[in-house]
């Protein structure tokens, strides 16, 4: 009988180096509780017709989680000059946007924070990814954005979040040159927010969006403050002050510039 093959992921900021792919399934290993939760909020949203994201097969314990495998590949740090091309941004707008409105047709997931690996905001019912960073995109062979994974950093709360977390990590909304996009230091971050917003077709209250936008913002301070107590490293290193300073005041400048 042949083996298996085991083959070790990269993985993303949070978990390099603990996630294998085994066969056709992902097997996660991470220093913090995989949240419980996640695995009937994306069956639920499996079962509403959105099937562009891994599925909860078994979780042996707390710190582990073996998932069904998206083909293709997650973005590397950092990304490819390609990844940089508008019609690409076009793409992963339209399928994160789809994401979020499937999310918003599931039951409401519960809002126990023992239930979530991040903190859980103080309001809104719908399903979040949490992180829709580059490596958290999946991309075939042409080029093309076919799957959203890990859902560590999931949580409960404003649908709206789903385009904040998008508009933060593909903008980017902080410093290029600290975060995947250092490859690419001519994008133009107002040109891309702005392009992110209409292919979205987000037309309410720019104002409320930019709101939503620091709210995000100090949501994933606490969630990696929360992570970093749980014993990760990689989140410890984003609360060092100077760091958290700096990346900070990007956030604000773009959000005075675009929102405002």
């Amino acid at each position: 009988m042949d083996e298996i093959p085991v083959t070790p992921f990269a993985g993303g900021c949070l978990n390099q180096g603990k996630i294998t792919l085994l066969g056709n399934t992902v097997i996660r290993h991470q220093s913090h509780p995989w949240p419980r939760d996640v695995g009937r909020s994306l069956a639920a949203l499996s079962r509403s017709g959105f099937d562009r994201c891994p599925q909860v097969l078994h979780q042996p314990d707390d710190k582990t989680a073996i998932l069904t495998y998206m083909p293709g590949h997650a973005l590397p740090d950092p990304v490819p000059i390609w990844a940089a091309q508008p019609a690409v941004l076009h793409d992963v707008t339209l399928l994160c946007r789809r994401f979020s409105d499937a999310a918003q047709t599931v039951p409401s997931p519960y809002r126990r924070q023992e239930d979530w690996a991040s903190e859980l905001p103080s309001s809104g019912g719908t399903f979040l990814h949490g992180d829709l960073h580059p490596s958290n995109i999946v991309f075939d062979e042409a080029r093309k954005p076919t799957a959203i994974i890990d859902f560590e950093l999931a949580t409960v709360g404003p649908w709206i979040w789903n385009l904040t977390s998008l508009l933060f990590s593909w903008t980017p909304f902080e410093p290029v040159d600290r975060t995947c996009w250092r490859s690419t230091p001519w994008i133009s971050r107002v040109e891309r927010c702005r392009q992110i917003i209409t292919v979205w077709q987000f037309t309410e209250n720019l104002s409320a969006l930019g709101d939503a936008m620091l709210e995000f913002m100090q949501w994933r301070y606490l969630t990696f403050t929360r992570l970093a107590r749980a014993g990760n490293e990689v989140a410890a290193t984003h609360l060092d002050p100077p760091e958290r300073a700096a990346r900070t005041s990007a956030v604000e400048q773009l959000v005075a510039e675009v929102f405002r």
